[in-house]
């Protein structure tokens, strides 16, 4: 099928082609195969707005490097994006859609656009995002857990009769 792509926009997909054909007759569709992290932050630099249309991604950590470098993100419900709306100062810069579904993707990257106009220069992570996206405080959550999974190991023990 043909994409309805503005005249005025490219996209382009960084990153190993794996389970998808390309659009290789596309011309405003670009593909880089992977690059290393130190030039993503001047790929973000040139971009609108990050997508990340994945079907199964966990935290994927280029949505929180995409926003470190003031690019908001555009990313479905199976990313991990939903979790960093309530850990940074502009929780606007993160939209977050329903995977498999190319209305909600198209809607979504019209959003994205909006979005990064209105938020152009703005820091996008502040000073809440740089503290709950640091690697102390995710070793802090992490240890929390930890705590919190002995805990309840410690009392569902205590009701077993041997």
């Amino acid at each position: 099928a043909a994409l309805n792509i503005r005249r005025d926009v490219r996209l382009l997909h960084v990153g190993p082609l794996v389970d998808l054909p390309f659009p290789a007759n596309e011309p405003r569709i670009l593909h880089l195969d992977p690059v290393d992290q130190r030039q993503l932050a001047e790929l973000y630099h040139r971009a609108r707005f990050l997508v990340l249309a994945s079907r199964e991604e966990g935290l994927s950590v280029v949505l929180a490097q995409a926003l470190a470098c003031g690019l908001p993100v555009l990313c479905t419900t199976r990313t991990g994006g939903e979790d960093l709306v309530g850990m940074i100062d502009c929780p606007e810069a993160v939209i977050v859609v329903e995977p498999d579904s190319s209305r909600a993707l198209a809607e979504g990257m019209a959003r994205a656009f909006a979005i990064s106009l209105k938020l152009r220069g703005k820091d996008l992570l502040g000073a809440s995002g740089r503290r709950n996206l640091s690697w102390a405080a995710y070793g802090h959550r992490y240890g929390m857990r930890l705590e919190a999974l002995v805990a309840q190991s410690s009392t569902d023990s205590k009701g077993v009769q041997g």
